[in-house]
């Protein structure tokens, strides 16, 4: 029988929603993803969110100076390292996803972005950086997909200035239209549905 995170047995409707509501949010992003590719709007499939051109979407560029080198942890396809690059002295992004990397490889060189670099590494690992080399590490959307995040948050305090800034952001569980997900993790979603609750 499954259980609730109190411990309560889940009971047959429960679990029917919410494996429909499971279904519907992973088969949702998946298809606003691809119709971004399909519409034309970028030759590669990229979440929508990326596609805005808002300063809330970019919240972190009044946070970046001239001077920094910026290092961006899980830069994926460098949506942000993009924006950051724009306003900050060099920026090397690190992700382990190699498709991603080669849409930021390529999005660097027909922007014709010539601050910036990224390359395929484990961040759950040690960085190949010395001590004190960033001014700035941006980890954007990040923390809530690592287990190890503690450890990677102590290499990234290693990688900072000592009067350097960790610019980071994840979900928020408390959002109004966080509450059904929410209501999601008490009837017993799945572990990974829980990473953007």
């Amino acid at each position: 029988m499954a259980l609730t995170a109190q411990g309560r047995p889940v009971n047959g409707l429960a679990r029917l929603l919410v494996r429909g509501v499971d279904l519907v949010n992973r088969r949702g992003k998946s298809v606003g993803v691809r119709l971004v590719k399909l519409t034309g709007k970028r030759p590669y499939a990229i979440h929508p969110k990326h596609l805005v051109d808002q300063s809330w979407h970019d919240w972190y560029v009044p946070y970046l100076s001239a001077a920094d080198r910026v290092l961006d942890v899980g830069t994926s396809n460098a949506a942000h390292l993009l924006q950051a690059a724009k306003h900050c002295q060099s920026i090397v992004g690190v992700d382990y996803d190699a498709a991603q990397l080669r849409i930021a490889e390529g999005e660097l060189r027909a922007r014709g972005v010539s601050n910036a670099r990224v390359f395929a590494w484990d961040i759950t690992q040690p960085l190949p950086f010395a001590d004190r080399t960033f001014d700035t590490i941006l980890f954007l959307d990040v923390i809530e997909h690592l287990v190890p995040r503690v450890a990677v948050l102590r290499e990234i305090h290693r990688l900072l200035t000592d009067d350097g800034q960790l610019l980071v952001s994840g979900p928020n569980s408390q959002a109004r239209h966080a509450a059904p997900r929410r209501a999601l993790r008490v009837l017993g979603s799945r572990p990974q549905d829980r990473v953007h609750g």
